[in-house]
């Protein structure tokens, strides 16, 4: 179970959580999973992936919903359909958390190719949260599951796997470079499936004789 540690003089503080259901399936798109959830303007914000069974399975989208007393939530709607991979098999998309700035919010979601390849990174812009800008290319092959970071600098760092891009648009739209804990001879992209290799690659280098 989860415990609570955290004690002060007086003893352990009873925490009041609330919660909401924001989106219940019927028949279809029983799968959500990747949730963010932001307050931006007068209202709260969720986003989350959604698969019509299972966890990244080709077809895989990006809903939202909002609600101005977290309590009464919109009917989601699609922030992002993945793209064709080939004939009638889609693409998977993942949501990827937001970001914040001015009066300006940014959603972000990887995209890849049911053979977890083609990897890319996406971001929309909102300024009311309900009306969104066409899709960003990032140029990333990065899948991140939650947004962007803001470290003391300023800079903008986004996690994948084994990847961490960063940025000094202090938008989180543009200007992003790739970081990662391994060399960049062993990988090409950043997804579900792609940070086995580069770990057993560098586990090898590192007692290698």
């Amino acid at each position: 179970g989860i415990r609570n540690n955290y004690s002060t003089e007086t003893g352990i503080p009873y925490l009041r959580i609330e919660r909401q259901m924001i989106y219940r399936p019927d028949s279809t798109w029983m799968y959500s999973h990747h949730a963010s959830i932001a307050h931006f303007k007068d209202r709260f914000i969720a986003i989350w992936s959604n698969g019509l069974i299972g966890e990244d399975q080709p077809g895989q989208r990006v809903i939202f919903a909002t609600s101005k007393d977290f309590f009464n939530w919109t009917k989601p709607k699609v922030l992002a359909n993945p793209s064709v991979f080939k004939n009638d098999t889609l693409n998977i998309l993942t949501a990827a958390g937001f970001h914040q700035f001015h009066d300006t919010l940014v959603a972000y979601y990887g995209e890849y190719s049911p053979h977890r390849t083609h990897t890319h990174l996406w971001a929309k812009i909102s300024v009311d949260g309900q009306h969104w800008s066409a899709a960003k290319n990032m140029y990333l092959p990065v899948n991140p599951n939650h947004g962007p970071e803001k470290i003391a600098s300023g800079r903008l760092i986004i996690s994948g796997n084994f990847t961490f891009p960063y940025t000094d648009d202090y938008r989180g739209v543009g200007g992003w470079k790739m970081s990662s804990l391994y060399a960049d001879s062993l990988f090409k992209e950043d997804n579900p499936a792609t940070f086995y290799a580069p770990a057993s690659k560098n586990l090898r280098s590192t007692i290698a004789p």
